[in-house]
């Protein structure tokens, strides 16, 4: 388990931000009203792409293709990219750069929720993707 006090500042942020997105999706998204308690359990219909401060200023593009859409949030950090769920399947994510860098891809799985609340809402199976800094080995391979 992740204690949010061990989470580098930048992270806590991140995780903040993602909570009052999820929270306002939840809210929004009206889940099962036939369990009292299912009210504040829908599971996370979101991520984030996450661009290190190093790579900030060449960032060309970020998109996605298949069951997610872009979202905007106000007041995020700078690097950092939110998504929604939109349906099952596999999201890819692609950031582009203006240098010319090779092209950074990932993807988030995203699958029915089982339940018993929020029964079949697509459910984003990783929390977040991390786009390498410069310097490592995985930015020049574009992976």
């Amino acid at each position: 388990m992740r204690y949010i006090g061990a989470m580098s500042p930048r992270r806590r942020w991140i995780h903040a931000l993602g909570a009052l997105f999820v929270a306002s999706l939840v809210i929004t998204s009206g889940c099962s009203d036939s369990a009292a308690d299912c009210h504040h359990s829908c599971p996370i219909s979101t991520f984030v792409v996450d661009v290190p401060a190093d790579r900030l200023d060449d960032v060309a593009s970020v998109t996605a293709a298949g069951p997610c859409i872009s979202q905007s949030v106000t007041g995020s950090a700078p690097g950092i990219y939110f998504f929604s769920a939109t349906g099952d399947g596999v999201c890819h994510v692609t950031v582009s750069f203006h240098s010319g860098a090779p092209d950074f891809m990932g993807s988030v799985t995203i699958a029915p929720n089982a339940g018993p609340c929020c029964v079949g809402q697509p459910t984003a199976q990783s929390e977040s993707i991390s786009v390498p800094e410069l310097g490592s080995a995985d930015a020049s391979s574009g992976n």
